[in-house]
């Protein structure tokens, strides 16, 4: 147990526990369904990114380029689709129409 008590790990753990629970103590909305269910929703993309770095991560190499890069793919459909009006339907065909005409 000393050991573990010197890693950061543990205390990051121990951190987001003790959140958690203040949290659920203070609040009576936090524990919620509703509230949960929105937590994972949110954060649904960003949960799936992370297990792709942990894969990387664990396996050895170390590629930081990859959030980076997805968050600038991101940042792009974002401006894509209010540059269109929204519409994510027509947004991705434009813009591999408008990807695969500027490679030619």
């Amino acid at each position: 147990m000393a050991e573990l008590k010197k890693r950061h790990e543990f205390w990051l753990a121990l951190l987001i526990v003790v959140l958690f629970v203040g949290l659920a103590w203070r609040s009576d909305e936090f524990l919620t369904f509703g509230n949960l269910y929105d937590l994972a929703n949110n954060y649904a993309m960003l949960t799936i990114l992370a297990c792709g770095l942990f894969v990387v991560l664990i396996s050895g190499g170390i590629d930081i380029s990859f959030p980076a890069m997805t968050i600038i793919a991101q940042y792009g459909m974002v401006l894509l689709l209010q540059k269109i009006g929204g519409n994510f339907a027509v947004a991705l065909p434009w813009r591999r129409h408008r990807h695969f005409t500027w490679l030619n």
